[in-house]
């Protein structure tokens, strides 16, 4: 059974820059009441629980505003709201795609954020706000960003917390959800306050952009304000789907980034590459790091499960597996494996998944707007009779801004530096 990423798009969408229109066509109501009632209709054929159980009483109150309120909200916004309802089924796999049909224009900020210990930063943006990398973004619209956050997870689909961490900055980016917020229709623009590494408050009115090229959530990417510095371990080549790499006498480190078959290499055969490896150099320390895996293809885990779960019943020998808010759908079937069947250490932030959970994207596309919905239609048990709703670290270890800005990895050098404790 195939795991696919998450918000992975089916067309490849590449837009061009522009300012919003202020009459940019619209969907007529009926069109959306139709599409709500084929959302409806798809959740109580398809979805895993609710195919058989009764929905529950939030997802019928937003339902009928849905259908009430069509009229008043813009298309994009209709995307947002029909995820919101999304929301209300309880999983990470079921939802509807903020941008993505041919026929609604969407919008977003031309910068990326990041949900850090100490709040929310810019991490990425495009030209010309690139000076804008590093700042902590202190309100938006006027609004606080505690409150833009709390109010922005209620239409993040999710499994738990760690979830909404990990996708509500991507959320953070739509001009939909500051209209939520009471942003105008007709602006093109938006008002955030920001404060910059000397400790200067500053705004900066930024306007939207078409979304283009979107394909999924980003990977945390080497600091762009550090050109100068070497890459640090866990962010060299989050784009390769596994490898491996001797870090001293007795510590081998191990990038699990995607559960896909390399097209050089199988899983297969990288885990039996890395077991030799291992062997014959007599490493006693394996470090597999799934902080940038957010799934795949479950079937083909079980070498690679093995050898793991082999090497961690030697007699000294220790496996560490370091994990985090991108660790997801089949990796998290991955790491449940190794939690109930290696002796290892979990050590970073938790992962965005249950040990067993619902999920499957399972893709439809709405007949009127063309909105992409994932339905989740299977149930995952890994664990019989867990109900944790994650994967526990013996230490929980978050990222700050200040590590990722000064280029330090706090897991790994906490896991070097106490090897012989």
């Amino acid at each position: 059974m195939r795991f696919r990423i998450l918000f992975r798009v089916i067309f490849i969408l590449i837009y061009t820059f522009g300012t919003y229109p202020l009459f940019a066509q619209r969907l007529f109501k009926i069109d959306w009441q139709k599409d709500v009632d084929s959302l409806n209709v798809l959740i109580k054929r398809e979805h895993y629980v609710f195919s058989k159980n009764d929905l529950p009483r939030k997802y019928h109150k937003y339902l009928f505003d849905l259908k009430l309120n069509a009229s008043d909200y813009t298309d994009e916004r209709m995307l947002l709201e029909l995820n919101k309802l999304m929301v209300q089924l309880g999983d990470g796999h079921s939802y509807v795609l903020p941008f993505g049909p041919k026929n609604i224009e969407s919008y977003f900020l031309p910068v990326s954020f990041y949900w850090f210990s100490e709040g929310l930063f810019v991490i990425d943006a495009e030209k010309p706000y690139e000076s804008l990398i590093g700042s902590k973004v202190v309100s938006i619209n006027n609004l606080d960003i505690k409150r833009v956050l709390k109010l922005s997870i209620q239409y993040v689909h999710h499994d738990n917390k760690m979830t909404q961490k990990w996708l509500a900055p991507s959320f953070l980016r739509f001009k939909a959800l500051y209209e939520i917020m009471g942003l105008s229709s007709n602006k093109d623009s938006i008002d955030i306050k920001f404060l910059n590494s000397t400790g200067e408050k500053f705004n900066m009115k930024i306007p939207f952009v078409q979304v283009h090229d979107l394909k999924g959530v980003p990977k945390l990417m080497h600091p762009r304000n550090l050109t100068n510095s070497d890459t640090l371990l866990y962010l060299k080549k989050v784009d390769k789907n596994y490898w491996f790499k001797a870090i001293d006498k007795k510590t081998v480190y191990c990038q699990f980034n995607q559960v896909r078959n390399d097209k050089n290499e199988s899983l297969d055969d990288f885990a039996k590459r890395l077991r030799e490896f291992v062997n014959q150099s007599e490493k006693t320390k394996l470090i597999i790091d799934v902080r940038h895996n957010n799934g795949g293809n479950k079937e083909i885990l079980d070498s690679f499960v093995n050898s793991l779960v082999e090497f961690s019943r030697v007699q000294g020998n220790t496996l560490y597996v370091i994990t985090g808010r991108n660790t997801f759908s089949a990796a998290q079937i991955f790491i449940s494996l190794l939690y109930r069947d290696a002796n290892c250490k979990f050590l970073g932030e938790e992962s965005s998944s249950k040990p067993n959970f619902v999920g499957e994207e399972n893709i439809f596309i709405l007949p009127n707007s063309g909105a992409i919905v994932s339905v989740s239609n299977k149930y995952h048990e890994t664990i019989p009779g867990n109900h944790q709703k994650f994967i526990p670290v013996s230490k929980k270890i978050s990222l700050s801004s200040s590590d990722y800005f000064h280029n330090i990895d706090p897991v790994l050098g906490f896991i070097l530096n106490n090897t012989t404790k």
